[in-house]
C-alpha cells in the first residue's frame, strides 16, 4: 500500500471514529435524561465490534505485520524487474491504479462470499423447523382421511402416499440436523409391509384401518402402472403395420435396459386384496434403491453420453465387425458387362508403385514450382467440359440411365467387377442426411471465403475450378514417413469441423461398407496394410472411425464439376458414360479408369466427397516400414527388386481382388465369415 492508499485509509477511518463519538455522546444524553436506564434509551448501545470499517476488524500488530511483509515483496519483485530491465522509475505511478482497481475486486469478492455463507448458514438453520412443519401437515392430512365414506382400496392409498411424504420430511430434518444422507437417501424407499403404529394416529387403528409397506418403491409402482395403461391402450389400438414396427423396436429396447427388477404389471381387472388377505407373519425387507441414487428405469443420460463418447473416440476402423445383412441384400444384383479387359489396364513399370500424373502436351513433366516465386495454377491437358452429345456422338461412350438408388455393377470381359454404382442406403432419412451434409459444405467454404482461409487462385487446379478441403494420411513428395496432412490454420478448422459432423461421418461409414460389400478381398488387404500401418504410426489419425480409408476430398463446390483425369488418360479405359442423380456414390480404381463429369447449368450447385488411399502408403508398408531410399541403403537393390516383384506381377495380384460377380458371395463369405 503506498502513501496515497494509507491517506485515503486514515481518512475513512477518521471519519468512521467522527460519527461513532457523535453517536456515543448522543446515547450518553439520552441515557442521563432518562434517569440512567438504559432500557429506556431506545438505542442500542454501540460497541466497538458493532463499527465496521472498509476491512473486517483484525488485531492491528498482525494487519502492519502482513502489511509490512506484503511491502517487502512488492519491493523485492520491483527490485527484481528493475535488475531485468523491465520495469522503470516512472512506471510505479502507473502501477498504483491497477493494483488499487484489483484490491477493490478482491475485497468486493471477498466481502459478497462472506455475505453468502451467512446466507447459507442461516437457511440451514430453518430447513429442519421447515421439514418438521411439513412432516406434521402430512400426518394430519393421513388422520383426515374419511375411512368410511370412499372406497377402503382409495382410503389405503391416500392414507400410505401420505405417510409416506411425512417420512420422507422427517429423514430430510434428520439429515438436515446430523448430516447423515444415508438416511435421506433410504427414506425415500416406501415399504409397507411393514406395520408404522408408531407414526399411525391413534383414530387410524381404532377405525380397525391398517397401513402395510410393500417392497416396491412408490415410482415402481407408478412404472407398473404407466405399463398397464399402455399395454391397454395397444390392445385397444387397430391392427397397424407400422404401429407394430414401433412396437417391435421399443420392446428390443427394453430387453436390453434393467426391467426386470420392476414388479410384474397387475391386471387392472383383478380385484383389490383386503387387508385380511395379507400375511403379515412374513416379513419383506425394503428394496434398496441403485448405487446411483435414481429410481428403476430412469439411466444417467450423462453418464450414458460420456461412455459414447469415450467409445466413440477410441472407436478403430480396422475392429468393425460387418453386420450379417450387409451382404445377403447385394448378392443378386443388376450389371452390365462391358467388352474391356482389366488386364489390358495401364501397369506400372519395374519397381513403380505410383502411377504418373498427366501431362500438358508437349511436356514431360510438370515445372518445378518455386518456395518464392508464385507460379500460376497447374493446368490440366484436357481442361475442359465434355457435354453428353459428345461423350456419346462424337468420343462413343454408351450412355446408361441409373435411378441413383440399386446397386448397378460394371464388369469386364471376364465378369470381374471394376466399377460399382453402389446407390445409396434404403434409409428414408438419406436425402435429409445428404442435404445436411451439402449445407455443412456450403457453410464451410462461405466462412473460408470470409475468414481468408483459402488462398487467391485455390479454386484453379488440375482437378477443375471449384474449392476444396482434403486430409488425411499419405505419403509421399520425398516424405521420410508417412503423416497426417498438413493444412493452413483456416484449413484446418475447417476440415476438422467437417470430418466431426455426424452427417458427413455418415456418408463415410457408407463408402467404406460399400467398398466392404462389393470388394471384400480388396478391403481385407486394405486393412491387413493399413492396420500394420496404423499400429506402427500411433501418431496417425483416422478421418472417420467408421471407415478405413484414410485420405478424403471434400470439393465444396460451389459446382464441383471435374474436368476428364486419370493419371495417363492416353492408355485408361474410357468405358460409359452414366447419369449420376444427387445422394449416390460409386466404386472405381480411379487410377486406370477416367472419370468426370458434364458440364450443369449455371443456377445447379453440386458437392462431392472422395475417400481414397495413397500407393506410397502400401509400398511403404511392403517396404518394411520404410522409404525406397532407406530399402536401398539398407538391403540394396536386390532386396528392393525381390519385394517389387517380377514386371506384372503386382498388376496380376491386384487383379485376383477384385471379386467375379458371381463369386461374390463367396469372396464375402471366406473374408468376412457372413
Amino acid at each position: 500500500m503506498n502513501t496515497r492508499s494509507r491517506a485515503l485509509v486514515a481518512r475513512n477511518e477518521s471519519k468512521i471514529r467522527l460519527h461513532s463519538e457523535k453517536f456515543q455522546m448522543a446515547w450518553q444524553a439520552r441515557l442521563r435524561l432518562v434517569g440512567g436506564d438504559k432500557s429506556k434509551v431506545g438505542w442500542p448501545q454501540l460497541k466497538k465490534e458493532d463499527i465496521r470499517c472498509m476491512q473486517d476488524p483484525e488485531e492491528h500488530s498482525r494487519n502492519a505485520e502482513k502489511r509490512r511483509k506484503a511491502t517487502e515483496r512488492r519491493l523485492r519483485k520491483e527490485s527484481e524487474l528493475r535488475e531485468d530491465g523491465l520495469l522503470g522509475e516512472e512506471e510505479d505511478d502507473e502501477m498504483v491504479t491497477p493494483l488499487r482497481i484489483e484490491w477493490s475486486k478482491a475485497w468486493a469478492r471477498s466481502r459478497r462470499w462472506t455475505e453468502e455463507v451467512r446466507l447459507l448458514e442461516e437457511e440451514w438453520r430453518r430447513l429442519p423447523v421447515t421439514h418438521a412443519h411439513r412432516e406434521k401437515v402430512w400426518i394430519e392430512r393421513a388422520v383426515a382421511v374419511p375411512v368410511g365414506s370412499i372406497p377402503f382400496a382409495e382410503a389405503e392409498g391416500m392414507v400410505a402416499y401420505a405417510t409416506k411424504q411425512s417420512q420422507m420430511y422427517r429423514d430430510l430434518a434428520i439429515f438436515t440436523n446430523a448430516g447423515a444422507a444415508a438416511h435421506a437417501r433410504h427414506g425415500s424407499q416406501f415399504s409397507p409391509w411393514e406395520n408404522f403404529q408408531s407414526l399411525a394416529p391413534s383414530s387410524l387403528t381404532a377405525s380397525g384401518f391398517q397401513v402395510h409397506r410393500t417392497s416396491f418403491s412408490l415410482e415402481e409402482l407408478l412404472a407398473a402402472a404407466e405399463h398397464t395403461a399402455e399395454v391397454r391402450a395397444q390392445a385397444e389400438a387397430p391392427d397397424d403395420d407400422s404401429d407394430w414396427q414401433d412396437l417391435d423396436v421399443l420392446s428390443s429396447d427394453l430387453e436390453d435396459s434393467d426391467h426386470h427388477s420392476r414388479p410384474p404389471s397387475p391386471d387392472p381387472h383383478d380385484p383389490i386384496a383386503s387387508p385380511d388377505s395379507f400375511d403379515h407373519s412374513q416379513p419383506c425387507s425394503s428394496s434398496p434403491l441403485p448405487h446411483n441414487g435414481k429410481p428403476p428405469g430412469r439411466p444417467n443420460t450423462t453418464s450414458v453420453a460420456r461412455q459414447k463418447k469415450r467409445q466413440e473416440n477410441a472407436a478403430s476402423p480396422f475392429t468393425r465387425i460387418p453386420h450379417p445383412k450387409s451382404m445377403p441384400a447385394h448378392r443378386m444384383l443388376p450389371s452390365r458387362k462391358t467388352d474391356t479387359d482389366a488386364r489390358d489396364f495401364e501397369t506400372s513399370n519395374g519397381g513403380h508403385w505410383l502411377g504418373k500424373r498427366a501431362s500438358p502436351p508437349g511436356k514431360s513433366k510438370q515445372p518445378r514450382r518455386s518456395k518464392k516465386k508464385k507460379v500460376s495454377p497447374r493446368r490440366h491437358p484436357n481442361e475442359r467440359l465434355r457435354d453428353l452429345k459428345e461423350l456419346t456422338e462424337e468420343l462413343g461412350y454408351q450412355y446408361i440411365s441409373w435411378d441413383g438408388r440399386n446397386p448397378l455393377l460394371i464388369l469386364d470381359r471376364e465378369g470381374r467387377i471394376i466399377v460399382v454404382f453402389v446407390g445409396a442406403p434404403e434409409d428414408a432419412d438419406w436425402p435429409f442426411v445428404v442435404g445436411q451434409a451439402a449445407e455443412a459444405f456450403e457453410e464451410a467454404r462461405e466462412e473460408g471465403l470470409r475468414t481468408g482461409a483459402f488462398a487467391v487462385g485455390e479454386d484453379s487446379h488440375r482437378r477443375g475450378r471449384f474449392w476444396t478441403l482434403k486430409g488425411g494420411v499419405s505419403h509421399g513428395g520425398g516424405q521420410k514417413r508417412p503423416g497426417n496432412m498438413v493444412n493452413p490454420p483456416g484449413q484446418l478448422r475447417l476440415f476438422n469441423r467437417l470430418i466431426a459432423n455426424k452427417y458427413v461421418r455418415r456418408i463415410g461409414g457408407f463408402q467404406s461398407s460399400a467398398m466392404r460389400t462389393f470388394g471384400p478381398k480388396l478391403f481385407q488387404d486394405y486393412v491387413n496394410d493399413l492396420q500394420a500401418l496404423f499400429a506402427h504410426h500411433p501418431e496417425l489419425r483416422h478421418n472417420f472411425t467408421n471407415s478405413i480409408l484414410p485420405a478424403v476430398t471434400f470439393n465444396l463446390g460451389p459446382q464441383s464439376v471435374t474436368f476428364e483425369h486419370v493419371r495417363r488418360p492416353q492408355q485408361s479405359a474410357r468405358l460409359l458414360v452414366v447419369e449420376f442423380p444427387p445422394a449416390a456414390t460409386t466404386l472405381l480404381p480411379s487410377a486406370v479408369i477416367a472419370h468426370g463429369n458434364t458440364p450443369l447449368s449455371p443456377s445447379e450447385t453440386w458437392f462431392s466427397m472422395t475417400q481414397y488411399a495413397a500407393g506410397g502408403l502400401f509400398r511403404y508398408v511392403k517396404y518394411g516400414f520404410k522409404t525406397t531410399k532407406q530399402l536401398l541403403a539398407q538391403g540394396g537393390r536386390s532386396l528392393k527388386g525381390k519385394l517389387d516383384g517380377n514386371p506384372g506381377q503386382r498388376h496380376n495380384n491386384g487383379l485376383d481382388l477384385f471379386s467375379k460377380a458371381d463369386e461374390l458371395a463367396r469372396d464375402h463369405a471366406a473374408c468376412f465369415g457372413v
